[in-house]
């Protein structure tokens, strides 16, 4: 008996895509395949979701943030300074997020 034939493809993301095809040509029916999985290693730590209080409660982003959001300043020139020199390069997105954007 002779081995079933090397599969070129064997990846696949996609639901719809074409079947994978064997190096004799032949194709595979995608019932006989097992589930495409993430891959994702089993010990991964799950990342924390971001909100607008994650960013008022950090002393580093909260000036910056208050700013873009309302327009407030500390009235502490030395905070301040910092924060309408570089407004330019942070919006605060449709989901209530700062983002840094560098133009080239």
């Amino acid at each position: 008996m002779s081995n079933p034939p090397a599969i070129v493809a064997e990846d696949r993301t996609i639901s719809n895509s074409d079947p994978p095809m064997h190096t004799d040509g032949t194709a595979t029916d995608s019932l006989s395949l097992s589930p495409v999985t993430d891959n994702i290693p089993s010990n991964t730590v799950p990342l924390p979701l971001i909100s607008a209080k994650d960013y008022t409660d950090d002393v580093k982003f909260s000036g910056m943030y208050q700013y873009l959001f309302d327009g407030t300043l500390s009235s502490n020139a030395k905070k301040d300074k910092p924060i309408l020199l570089m407004e330019d390069k942070y919006i605060i997105d449709d989901d209530d997020l700062l983002y840094r954007v560098d133009t080239p």
